[in-house]
């Protein structure tokens, strides 16, 4: 190694440098010419354990070690067209899986830049940027398939963040924008023309929110099979595009577009939850957070499982303000029909992972429940087989409006009042008593697409409802007064 005349910068030119943890100063890139490997040591005991001092995360529990470390400087990066190699597939590491090093770690740092480099086979996550302010990826490649963990670009608690012209493919996920400290906000951050190869979810926003996401932009992306891992396209990722947040922070003010999707199990998965993970014992879990004001638009995807795409919160949390526009799902069909009245466990604390409500869901195209506010605009869907489900499921979602490939629908606002139905399931009428609120009112029943299959008056008291020509199914009974109140209910008809 030497010292090439340029200001600020450690040239490594052409050859294989063995290394253990680099720690950058402030004002130092490592630039890397053509040819140049840095190649991490292949013994976990040649990396110093070294836990941040600037800021505490739920990343506390991860690995303390790493090939390039840098905490609370400035002005640093890494350059060049060489490769750095974390050496992840070394036996050592096999060895002492709970323990292997990141490939980089940037923890509080300002003006970081990524550019040109190629990143392979780290330990564990490739990069881990935590808490840093104006940070650039451009123009890079990381291909990190080791032994599981093997995240690309991650990006925790950051802002000002742009990411550019990457090509990703790895065992986990591609690019993840997420925060693991309360005390560290993500924002303001673009994801533009890369490309995404995963055996996972390849552009995943949420799931650690302890801290508020807002102002994220992905778009002009395309998410294809892996190419670089052990089984290359033979195992499919796993979710396309992933939303989440569990364990209490939000999720605002998130736009995903022009995203071409292949090589994946389920499209989109949305979801707000309630796992509740801490990372410290002076934090306590916090409370339920919010997933709100999320664009997708102008998607295809062709999955490579039926395993539905989903919207889900949790009762008294929904998701609000989703718009989906422009959307085009080609999936295998064959799915036959679920029994009527079965029971889709709301799992309010599991993991959020596309199929954590089962392989097998209530409709073919999109499960959508505890929603309030979707638009569904140009949503369309292809089926390469015939499936006896219908394409759309809707629970406890209100202010629905669909419009193109489809029926037009208006679920309005939700009510805590109780309206009474039985007896449920039914057969060739049910009766239907208004709750104590209401004198009269006028109730409509639809299908679960939002199509209006009958709307009459009713009064006080108990009332027959005859309702034989309606198929097998489940349905929505919603009744409204002169003042807007409202209230609902969900019926089978057998």
């Amino acid at each position: 190694m030497r010292r090439k005349p340029v200001a600020g910068s450690f040239y490594f030119p052409d050859g294989v440098y063995l290394s253990s943890t680099i720690f950058l100063k402030d004002n130092v890139l490592l630039r890397l010419a053509k040819g140049a490997t840095l190649k991490g040591a292949p013994k976990v005991s040649k990396y110093p354990e070294v836990r941040p001092v600037s800021i505490r995360s739920y990343g506390d529990q991860y690995p303390g070690r790493s090939l390039i470390y840098a905490e609370g400087k400035k002005n640093i990066g890494l350059i060049g067209e060489g490769i750095i190699d974390g050496n992840g597939l070394s036996l050592d590491f096999v060895l002492n899986s709970d323990d292997k090093p990141f490939g980089i770690r940037f923890i509080s740092c300002r003006n970081v830049l990524y550019e040109g480099i190629t990143l392979k086979n780290s330990g564990f996550w490739m990069m881990h940027n935590l808490n840093c302010d104006s940070l650039t990826i451009r123009n890079i490649t990381i291909v990190n398939h080791s032994y599981g963990n093997n995240d690309g670009i991650n990006i925790d608690g950051c802002r000002k963040v742009l990411v550019e012209h990457c090509n990703v493919d790895s065992n986990n996920d591609p690019v993840v924008i997420k925060t693991m400290s309360i005390d560290a906000p993500a924002e303001d951050i673009v994801v533009r023309n890369c490309v995404f190869g995963t055996y996972s979810r390849a552009i995943k926003v949420g799931t650690e929110t302890y801290a508020p996401v807002r102002n994220v932009h992905v778009h002009d992306c395309t998410v294809k099979y892996s190419t670089k891992g052990p089984l290359g396209s033979a195992l499919p990722g796993k979710c396309g595009i992933l939303l989440s947040v569990v364990d209490g922070g939000s999720l605002d003010n998130i736009t995903v577009e022009n995203i071409d999707i292949r090589g994946v199990s389920t499209p989109v998965f949305i979801r707000l939850g309630d796992r509740g993970n801490t990372y410290a014992d002076s934090i306590p879990p916090l409370p339920v957070g919010a997933l709100k004001n999320v664009r997708l638009e102008n998607i295809t995807a062709d999955a490579a499982s039926g395993i539905t795409s989903s919207i889900s919160g949790i009762p008294v949390h929904p998701v609000e303000n989703i718009v989906l526009k422009n959307i085009s799902l080609t999936l295998p069909g064959g799915g036959k029909a679920v029994a009527e009245g079965t029971f889709i466990p709301e799992n309010a604390g599991g993991k959020p992972e596309h199929d954590m409500f089962g392989e097998i869901l209530p409709s073919y195209g999109w499960f959508i429940r505890h929603v309030n506010g979707l638009t569904l605009d140009n949503v369309c869907v292809t089926l390469r087989d015939a499936d006896e489900r219908p394409e759309l499921y809707f629970e406890d979602t209100v202010q629905i409006r669909q419009v193109a490939c489809g029926v037009v629908t208006a679920l309005h606002e939700r009510s805590d009042l109780s309206l009474k139905i039985y007896p449920n399931p039914s057969q060739d009428a049910f009766y239907l008593v208004l709750p104590a609120e209401m004198n009269t009112a006028i109730v409509e029943c639809r299908d679960i697409t939002g199509r209006l299959i009958w709307r009459r008056s009713a009064y006080s008291g108990q009332q027959r409802v005859d309702w034989k020509a309606e198929p097998a199914g489940v349905y929505f009974i919603q009744a409204t007064d002169h003042t807007g109140k409202s209230a609902m209910a969900r019926i089978i008809r057998k």
